[in-house]
């Protein structure tokens, strides 16, 4: 919020005065019209044409004093400057200080809104750093009274969590193989490398293009999009990780992807299978990618290139420069 200076606060005092005086004296030179009116001309006037001229003069000149001053009011209002608004922010009886014509409680109203401002926000840290601290509290009790009941012989079978590099080889081999595809139908996944712990799939987003995903274990580890007619494969007979397509917009959905692996990595609270069905997912609506059209500016292609982006929620298609 902008707050004027004293100097302008000063100058918008001084233009009303103005006006006040301005508005004065129109009602002064109003009501001179009407009282001459309603006096008229005396009986004995009307007999003589001069004093008709010199009634009509008169009346002549008291509605030329009246436009004056009309004008004279109207350039007053066009000159002053509009006061920022100070109400914006809900402060209750304090709002009442800007009506105050004194330069010093005019600062007083904005020192007042200032400190209303800082007050706001140390609240709301202070909220956020009491739930963080309370939730780090409760985690770390409940850690501590896991830990005495196993040391107690309470629990027999204390819960495993199984780490995205940690899954067993045998499982990560069915799960690529066998459910991943079948929670995708639409997508081509195969599995073209194989070693210790590391698997790459080949996935074909049906007649668009193929994209090599690096698996570390269950931790998807990179991505990489590459056109239909290009290689899979580098010199050394072994599947290209590195090589960046030689179109645009497959280098575009490169780059998304891998903000889509950051993306969902945020949340660690999901299941080790579900974030690898996630981007999947999220890749199998790209099978549209040439006939989509934009969802903001609403044509298909933006300089050349059709819209790469979507939406990691709603999966909407958007221009890189769009979303």
């Amino acid at each position: 919020m902008d707050f004027p200076s004293i100097p302008q606060a000063k100058h918008v005092l001084n233009m009303t005065n103005q006006a006040i005086a301005a508005t004065q004296q129109l009602r002064t030179t109003v009501t001179n019209v009407f009282e001459f009116l309603r006096d008229g001309m005396n009986a004995d006037e009307n007999s003589t044409q001069s004093s008709s001229n010199q009634f009509l003069q008169r009346y002549q000149e008291l509605l030329q004093a009246v436009n004056k001053d009309f004008t004279e009011l109207e350039k007053l209002g066009n000159a002053m400057t509009t006061v920022p608004e100070l109400s914006v922010t809900p402060l209750g009886p304090a709002g009442q200080l800007g009506m105050e014509s004194s330069a010093d409680d005019n600062s007083l109203f904005q020192n007042t809104l200032l400190a209303y401002q800082w007050y706001t926000k140390s609240h709301s840290r202070g909220q956020i750093a009491h739930s963080t601290f309370h939730a780090y509290k409760r985690t770390t009790s409940t850690s501590a009274t896991s830990l005495l009941k196993a040391r107690r012989g309470l629990v027999s079978n204390p819960p495993q969590t199984v780490k995205p590099h940690h899954f067993p080889a045998n499982q990560l081999d069915n799960y690529l193989s066998n459910m991943l595809p079948r929670q995708v139908p639409d997508l081509s996944i195969k599995v073209i490398f194989s070693l210790g712990s590391t698997r790459i799939l080949h996935i074909t987003v049906e007649h668009v293009f193929f994209a090599l995903i690096s698996f570390k274990s269950l931790y998807i580890e990179k991505i990489i999009v590459r056109g239909l007619d290009e290689d899979i494969l580098n010199q050394a007979e072994n599947p290209d990780m590195f090589t960046s397509s030689r179109y645009e917009c497959m280098r575009q959905i490169t780059d998304h992807a891998t903000s889509a692996l950051l993306y969902v990595d945020h949340y660690p609270q999901l299941q080790i299978d579900l974030k690898p069905r996630f981007i999947l997912t999220w890749l199998q609506n790209y099978k549209t990618l040439f006939s989509d059209s934009c969802n903001k500016c609403g044509k298909i292609l933006s300089a050349g290139v059709p819209p790469t982006w979507r939406d990691f929620k709603t999966h909407a298609p958007y221009h890189s420069t769009c979303k």
